[in-house]
């Protein structure tokens, strides 16, 4: 009986051990809240794990659907646009960092403002800053400050035209 392990079969073993570190520590990430598959890379990557291995390991993860950018994407949005009240451009912007895809992007943003209307939202904002929109320096401020919230002239103008 040989005891010896060959070094292909030491290589093999070593691969192994470190998919499965990698999967249990994705797994660990996953269990506080939902992420996209560029956070797990990166968070892997600062772990010292191979980008061969976090790719393997995360394709398991996604097969088994314990990794999934769409629904990522969609309870990022929802909870981004309820909770701060962000327009699109700034949405997108936020989305983008976590490495979903522009087509994506498209289709729960379409998704969520249907669910809170642009519209609303500027009402909600204007309202919550008290902003007078009928002095001119007021409502620049406004405007200012709506599309630092990431919302497009043409959405404050029409939003602010009905609000009036």
């Amino acid at each position: 009986m040989d005891d010896e392990l060959s070094t292909a079969r030491i290589k093999k073993l070593c691969h192994q051990d470190e998919i499965l570190r990698i999967k249990q520590a994705a797994l660990n990430l996953l269990s506080y809240r939902k992420r996209s598959r560029l956070e797990l890379v990166r968070r892997m990557k600062d772990k010292g794990f191979t980008s061969g291995n976090i790719d393997e390991a995360l394709n398991i993860l996604e097969e088994k659907g314990y990794l999934d950018d769409i629904d990522f994407a969609e309870s990022f949005a929802r909870d981004k646009v309820r909770q701060t009240r962000i327009g699109p451009v700034k949405l997108s912007l936020e989305l983008k960092k976590h490495g979903i895809e522009n087509e994506t992007i498209r289709h729960v943003s379409h998704k969520v403002y249907l669910e809170f209307p642009i519209s609303e939202i500027i009402e909600q904002l204007i309202q919550k800053k008290r902003y007078s929109l009928t002095d001119k320096n007021e409502k620049n401020r406004c405007i200012r400050f709506l599309q630092g919230k990431g919302f497009t002239i043409e959405q404050i103008f029409s939003a602010i035209e009905s609000y009036e």
